[in-house]
């Protein structure tokens, strides 16, 4: 029963996470990096980009521009308007990946582009788990994408945004969120640790189980749903936006999804008041980390070297060569401590086993 309400809350708070302002800042913010790297070598580029210089990168430089002035409109929305599901949408509208990675990129081989493959691209392939590995700002660039999936997923409920496969796991079409999909995988979705290891204050039930939905019916206040079912007591917490409708529910496959009773437990009201909660601040988006997170369980413990103040990515004992007598005992998604008075520089620890 412990972890029924463990997971619950957890589900919760993950719900709230996937759909903050701070999550969509860091894919923006992700995605503005890439477009500054691009233009940086527009404007001044290598040789061999100089010598293969090709007429539609202005072209391409205002389509990313485009996607960002959408995601940047999207931000500001958050803070005025009530309607959020009017405000996600436009920040998903588009994308600078889908341009990279799709047809577009396919006619125009941007594999094989010297500014893209400087860039970090590594074939066509936009998979950020599989090889060929991408690097530099395109790896960033994939990670950006798919924490936005991550985002579709947790506020939308049709099947164009809110249907997916697990990572490297295509058994299973999926739509929102149950509780295998949201915890099956230790590396997806991205930075469930900050929740499932830094932020486990149990949530509060605010009793507003006088506000149920039945499947098929509209959302009328934006905020996380419970569902129930012929044979579900209570299944995973989803986040809605008011005015869609409401999905069947299942903890397995789509296809096996039921009718279910959505009842309120959670009414968003935030950034109205044009503040950003406190509890965001105790989100960590350790990027550097992730590629090795997903991999962890493969890669030879040497291999392990995090940097000072991110996130453990795997349990066990972590030294670090800044310091004599380091040796010290990490829980995954506890934070590697700075070492203070040391000449050094960066401070990086190493994994050194599990005894």
């Amino acid at each position: 029963m412990e972890t029924i309400v463990l997971n619950r809350n957890q589900a919760i708070n993950l719900n709230k996470l996937y759909s903050s302002y701070s999550f969509l800042k860091k894919i923006y913010d992700m995605n503005a990096d890439f477009v500054r790297e691009f233009e940086s070598l527009l404007r001044n580029p290598t040789v061999e980009i100089e010598n293969n210089y090709n007429e539609n990168y202005e072209k391409q430089y205002l389509m990313y521009l485009n996607a960002l002035s959408n995601q940047e409109k999207a931000l500001e929305l958050l803070f005025k308007s009530p309607y959020k599901n009017e405000v996600y949408p436009l920040f998903f509208d588009g994308g600078i990946k889908n341009v990279i990675f799709g047809r577009y990129g396919d006619e125009k081989d941007l594999a094989s582009d010297p500014l893209y493959i400087t860039l970090g691209m590594r074939g066509r392939d936009g998979n950020l788990f599989e090889e060929p590995y991408h690097t530099g700002a395109i790896k960033k660039l994939l990670i950006a994408s798919a924490m936005l999936d991550v985002a579709k997923i947790t506020v939308a409920s049709d099947y164009k945004y809110a249907q997916y496969f697990l990572p490297g796991m295509l058994d299973n079409v999926f739509q929102k969120w149950s509780f295998y999909s949201l915890f099956e995988l230790n590396f997806w979705p991205f930075f469930k640790e900050n929740i499932v290891f830094q932020n486990n204050s149990l949530f509060v039930d605010r009793s507003l189980e006088s506000i149920t939905i039945k499947t098929d019916q509209e959302i009328p206040v934006t905020g996380i749903y419970e569902p129930s079912t012929d044979d579900i007591d209570k299944g995973c917490p989803n986040y809605f936006t008011q005015g869609t409708i409401a999905p069947k529910y299942s903890e397995g496959d789509v296809h096996q999804s039921k009718f279910a009773v959505w009842c309120l437990i959670w009414e968003d009201t935030r950034y109205l008041d044009g503040t950003i909660p406190e509890e965001e601040k105790a989100y960590i988006f350790d990027i550097e980390n992730i590629g090795i997170k997903a991999h962890a369980d493969m890669e030879p413990t040497e291999k392990l070297s995090i940097r000072a103040g991110q996130v453990c990515p795997k349990t066990g004992y972590w030294f670090t060569v800044a310091q004599e007598n380091s040796r010290q005992y990490f829980k995954q998604g506890e934070v590697l401590p700075e070492i203070k008075n040391q000449d050094w520089g960066e401070v990086y620890w190493q994994f050194d086993g599990e005894e």
